[in-house]
């Protein structure tokens, strides 16, 4: 009895809620309303209220609407105009052109230089095209690379430093053969003198860096080069320091004309001059131009650039004695004329020869004080006159 009356029961509520349902009173709900104009355009833009709906659960769903897609109007849209604080990075191309937009350099951005891990790659792979240095194997690793290197440059250093000792014997058979009363020394084993000299007072610090640090010999090479003896140099380093010290004398040269003429224009005067009327920029410019160190006081200044000019006019002695420079090579004729304050960037042989051949004979002529002779000379060149 109680099932019979539990199902009549739930029979009886299911009827009763069908009733509810469809009886006029809930119809009467359901009258058709026409949409105001302005929601029609909601049936071509998406709305922006995304918020679900409420709805109860004993509610039918009496009108399902099938989704509609989005309406796509062919016609362009308005521009949008920019503001005028806002650049445009780039434009639209042509159809059936590249975009090269993207892949374009500035002409104007300046070309990086590359740091020290790639200069040392450099440098060691022209060093193995020349066979100074070895290659590493093909089939070693990153850490067996290192270390071939790491053997290859201490054999190179060690080889430079037995090398000093060699050129000290050399030096002195030279030396020997001319306190004999023998042949006098040839400009080429004058200079290989000087070389040597300057490689032995700096064979003391460089042996210590090599045995302590030796990682830090090529920072040397690209920061310190004057640290280094001519021995330990490879071939591409040497080309890079030199590049460096034609680049500071076309520097000099361009921005210190003034200083230069002003120079010229005591001599012209035919006033009493010396080196101590060489004031503080002069000192500079003159420093400069001769690729020697502008570091520290006047006085300094002035001694490096009278031991240097002094050095030069003996120099040209022996070069006026074996042919005007013509027995020199090219990379002879090269470092003759940096030495003496010329920019030799971009001259022929002949053009050096010109100008070696000019500085001779006008570096002579009523040198009364050779020093201040070369001192004139040099600013008359970067002067323009």
């Amino acid at each position: 009895m109680i099932r019979s009356f539990n199902a009549h029961g739930i029979a009886r509520r299911s009827v009763a809620r069908r009733n509810l349902l469809v009886s006029p009173l809930n119809l009467s709900r359901l009258r058709y309303e026409p949409l105001p104009f302005h929601s029609y355009r909601l049936l071509t833009t998406p709305t922006t209220d995304t918020t679900p709906k409420a709805t109860s659960p004993d509610t039918p769903n009496l009108q399902s609407v099938s989704p509609r897609k989005h309406k796509v109007e062919l016609r362009p849209g308005p521009v949008k105009t920019l503001p005028s604080n806002h650049t445009t990075t780039s434009t639209a191309a042509a159809p059936g052109t590249p975009d090269v937009g993207k892949n374009e350099k500035s002409v104007s951005d300046p070309v990086p230089e590359p740091g020290i891990v790639e200069t040392v790659k450099i440098d060691y792979s022209e060093a193995s095209k020349h066979g100074i240095l070895a290659p590493p194997p093909a089939d070693a690793s990153k850490i067996g690379r290192l270390w071939h290197q790491a053997k290859e440059y201490f054999k190179f250093y060690f080889r430079g430093l037995k090398l000093i000792f060699a050129h000290r014997r050399q030096v002195k058979e030279m030396l020997a053969r001319v306190k004999a009363g023998g042949q006098l020394l040839s400009r080429w084993e004058t200079r290989f003198i000087e070389t040597h000299r300057a490689d032995v007072r700096k064979l003391v610090p460089f042996a210590l860096v090599l045995v302590t640090l030796e990682e830090l010999i090529p920072l040397m090479v690209i920061y310190a080069p004057f640290m280094l003896p001519s021995t330990c140099i490879l071939p591409s380093q040497r080309e890079r320091i030199l590049s460096k010290r034609r680049q500071k004398t076309a520097l000099y040269a361009a921005s210190m004309k003034e200083d230069f003429r002003k120079i010229v224009e005591r001599a012209s005067l035919q006033a009493p001059s010396s080196l101590t009327s060489l004031s503080r920029t002069e000192l500079l410019a003159m420093n400069g131009v001769l690729n020697l160190s502008t570091f520290g006081p006047p006085p300094i200044r002035r001694l490096r650039l009278t031991r240097h000019l002094r050095r030069i006019t003996q120099d040209d002695t022996l070069l006026e004695q074996e042919g005007l420079g013509q027995r020199l090579t090219l990379p002879e004729l090269q470092e003759a004329l940096d030495e003496r304050g010329f920019v030799t960037s971009e001259l022929s042989r002949e053009d050096m020869l010109n100008n070696l051949e000019r500085w001779l004979s006008r570096a002579k002529v009523g040198a009364t004080d050779p020093v201040l002779k070369r001192i004139q000379t040099i600013a008359e060149l970067h002067a323009g006159q």
